[in-house]
């Protein structure tokens, strides 16, 4: 008769044995055994950002979208959401200005990046959490403006919104931050 611990222990080794074709592959990074040359983590990570600056504005429509159908927006409210979503696109200038002057990482000998030391790190940290806190202010003051246009019902329902969009800050899976899929307040 098995016990529950003499099953868990053979399932475990089915799972193993399975596993074992995938383990001998070889690694999934680059240098992979199949001959085929992939992008390191340093280039993975550029192309996801190049990615994220290139999607960001349809992102924010379909975002613009999304928040224009679930609230109703009205005939009568029809400009102060123009301004909103006027706004909220122009919120996106300090990021998308980052995007397009950022320089691309430096390469040694080879493929292989050239990590920077530390003080540029910490520097082009500070230059992008800058121009994030800018584009927050941006989109705080296009909210504080539509807010006393909406009823009681709408601005529940706003609150209720999945969060915007942030230019270069993809949430789960290269999403937007928090995305449609995340439960509100979660």
């Amino acid at each position: 008769m098995f016990t529950r611990s003499r099953t868990l222990a053979a399932g475990l080794m089915a799972v193993s044995l399975l596993s074992l074709p995938a383990l001998a592959a070889g690694p999934r990074d680059g240098g992979a055994r199949d001959g085929v040359d992939r992008p390191n983590r340093a280039e993975r990570m550029e192309m996801h950002r190049q990615r994220a600056c290139a999607d960001a504005p349809a992102w924010l429509a379909g975002w613009l979208g999304f928040a224009e159908t679930k609230l109703g927006i009205t005939a009568t409210q029809r400009t102060a959401w123009d301004n909103f979503a006027r706004e909220l696109r122009a919120s996106q200038g300090p990021m998308q200005a980052l995007c397009n002057t950022q320089p691309q990482p430096a390469k040694a000998e080879g493929t292989v990046p050239v990590k920077p030391d530390p003080v540029e790190r910490l520097r082009g940290q500070e230059v992008r959490l800058s121009a994030e806190l800018e584009s927050v202010k941006l989109r705080r003051g296009a909210i504080e403006q539509l807010l006393p246009q909406l009823s009681a019902e709408q601005r529940d329902r706003f609150a209720e919104l999945p969060p915007m969009v942030m230019l270069g800050r993809p949430g789960p899976h290269g999403g937007p931050q928090g995305g449609p899929h995340r439960a509100p307040g979660r």
